[in-house]
């Protein structure tokens, strides 16, 4: 895929600053990739934040990125990656922040076309195109973003984002003015799956409005087998209700009458319910809330696809947990 490179940079806006703010752990075979396609990057008024999350691995020499503007700090234990995120937060100078795995990497004009999509709306949040590239295979799927190409109200945008089976945007997807960040909480270190939704799940009420900008990619790598998107113990599968909490209470707090999104909570919801499987407590609470509190049918929720691949993947979960018991106790 090519990308013309014909920009204009005179505007007052390109003067702005962009933190990006990338954690790292272990990260040594891929970072120098995600240092690179920042780069080659049109937009040059950047910072980049490297939050080395204790590493047992020394950070491979970037003497070839000596001209960029880095700054690199080690963590003295390791926090996780949205501790890493929250430490890079508060050392960012910039106007809008760019969130990026050290095994990530964004098109050459990513940050460009986002910085002018902003340029007249500094409260809205801009997003672009993803698509998912597997490790060092440079062939990239580039229609993963189908259900997004258009600008979005916040309430709009949450539905559509949480009401799906099948709907994600990355992380490195959005470009965020830093002052938006500033009204939250930031991100909750507690979480080790799904963080990345939850924060924005908190991020994008405050926002005026999701601005598209198309033709600019976020490309997210596949086949990483040590990333948390690939656990399925039971902690993960406690942080994912965790997250669906945490939307309840978004909702809740800025959207008490629609109905759309209230649907969209008992959806995750039941969702959850399936993932747990044969975890007796947590899905007893689940079917509660949905039968009680919102009235609902939560077997009949969502689209068949949907509840019968949350049932197979539950029903891998249960193996996989009676596996690991099995191992350490016998």
């Amino acid at each position: 895929m090519s990308i013309a490179l014909t920009y204009n940079t005179t505007n007052e806006s390109f003067n702005r600053l962009v933190s990006i703010i990338i954690p790292y752990y272990n990260n040594s075979k891929t970072i120098k990739s995600t240092l690179k396609s920042l780069d080659n990057q049109v937009y040059k008024n950047i910072e980049i934040l490297i939050i080395d999350d204790n590493s047992d691995l020394d950070i491979p020499n970037l003497d070839n990125f000596n001209h960029l503007n880095i700054f690199y700090k080690r963590n003295q234990k390791n926090y996780g990656a949205s501790a890493s995120r929250n430490i890079g937060l508060s050392y960012a100078k910039g106007d809008f922040i760019q969130f990026l795995d050290a095994d990530d990497i964004i098109s050459p004009n990513k940050i460009y076309e986002q910085v002018k999509k902003l340029e007249n709306n500094l409260d809205g949040i801009a997003f672009g195109d993803w698509a998912y590239f597997i490790n060092n295979n440079e062939s990239k799927n580039i229609n993963e973003n189908k259900y997004f190409r258009r600008n979005f109200d916040s309430a709009d945008y949450l539905y559509e984002l949480n009401n799906y089976f099948n709907r994600m945007m990355p992380i490195h997807s959005y470009l965020i003015p830093k002052k938006i960040i500033d009204k939250s909480t930031g991100w909750d270190e507690t979480i080790t799956l799904g963080d990345d939704g939850e924060f924005m799940n908190r991020i994008i009420p405050l926002a005026n409005g999701l601005l598209y900008t198309p033709n600019c990619y976020a490309f997210y790598r596949r086949g990483n087998t040590q990333s948390l998107s690939h656990r399925r113990d039971h902690v993960s599968i406690l942080s994912s209700l965790k997250c669906t909490e945490s939307y309840e209470k978004v909702i809740k707090s800025f959207y008490p009458k629609n109905l759309k999104l209230i649907d969209s909570v008992v959806y995750r919801y039941t969702l959850n319910y399936h993932i747990f499987f044969d975890d007796k407590i947590n899905g007893l609470f689940i079917k509660n809330k949905i039968l009680n509190e919102y009235k609902s049918q939560f077997s009949f929720i969502g689209s068949k696809h949907s509840i019968w691949s949350q049932k197979i993947l539950g029903l891998y979960n249960y193996l996989m947990l009676k596996k690991q018991l099995k191992k350490y106790f016998g």
